[in-house]
């Protein structure tokens, strides 16, 4: 068995403590990229080295201050983190304008609680890649998932067979028929779950430590955030709202049931309760 380990990084709270509390051999950030240059990082250093790990990197639907946060937690664990991301934005998964085996293509469709091959595309399929291409010799390697103790449901439905990559291997010259092979890839490790780590354990190692993470985590507008969280991430990311506006006009979907606009125009709601907004249906 490949004696290699690997953590998932997302650049929220729960896999940055991960990262920090239980180390391994490598570190993987996948970033999902947008071609809509107002959501760039408004910074222009962060820009930059947004671009030196990721050439094609115009911009991301991750907020500016993960990004930050990614380059801050890899001075922290004294290791290089190696960023990965797809060869196409998730503007291009979303309009099926791919041009490569194995990625989303055909009609337009939004990522959405029933299609979450923003997820696969994005992020598992850029990490699989790059493992593959770089780590892997044979057996599964030993990958380190951000799932705590309070998100059983998360850890109860993980298996390694859903987990598995079916990607063509080769392409027959005469047919074009295409031979796939299946990969059971990694082995997942949950060290948070194991350690019986919760959310408010992971809030006060943050506060101890007096990091800043954005209020709502993960990608921006995700379809995983209530009607109140994409209220508030309106006011605070009015770049990248124009970004999924944009896109539910020209294909015609919507995110959620309703459409954004639907739920900017609803009575503002003002449900925060500790004042923290976090996503738990991705992977933060």
């Amino acid at each position: 068995m490949s004696l290699t380990t690997i953590s998932s990084v997302s650049g929220g709270k729960t896999s940055s403590m991960m990262a920090l509390e239980f180390p391994t051999d490598r570190y993987i950030f996948a970033v999902v990229l947008s071609d809509h240059e107002p959501s760039a990082p408004r910074d222009k250093g962060l820009l930059r080295e947004c671009q030196n790990r990721i050439p094609h990197f115009v911009a991301s639907h991750e907020a500016d201050l993960t990004l930050s946060n990614m380059l801050r937690l890899e001075q922290e664990i004294g290791q290089k983190i190696d960023w990965v991301a797809a060869e196409f934005s998730l503007e291009k998964f979303a309009l099926g304008q791919t041009s490569l085996p194995g990625y989303r293509s055909g009609k337009p469709l939004l990522p959405n609680k029933r299609h979450r091959f923003c997820t696969t595309q994005a992020k598992i399929l850029p990490i699989f890649w790059h493992c593959y291409l770089n780590y892997f010799d044979g057996d599964p390697l030993l990958m380190n998932i951000g799932f705590r103790w309070d998100e059983v449901s998360r850890t109860k439905n993980w298996s390694c067979e859903n987990d598995k990559i079916h990607f063509p291997e080769s392409c027959n010259v005469f047919d074009k028929k295409q031979k796939h092979k299946t990969f059971e890839w990694r082995i997942s490790q949950m060290p948070m779950y194991e350690a019986r780590i919760d959310h408010r354990m992971v809030k006060e190692f943050w506060k101890n430590k007096g990091w800043q993470f954005p209020e709502i985590s993960n990608c921006r507008f995700c379809f995983n955030h209530t009607s109140t969280q994409q209220q508030r991430q309106a006011i605070l990311e009015p770049a990248n709202l124009q970004a999924w506006l944009e896109m539910e006009s020209v294909t015609g979907k919507t995110f959620q049931d309703a459409g954004l606009a639907d739920i900017l125009r609803q009575p503002l709601l003002d449900v925060y309760g500790s004042g923290e907004i976090f996503c738990s249906g991705c992977t933060d």
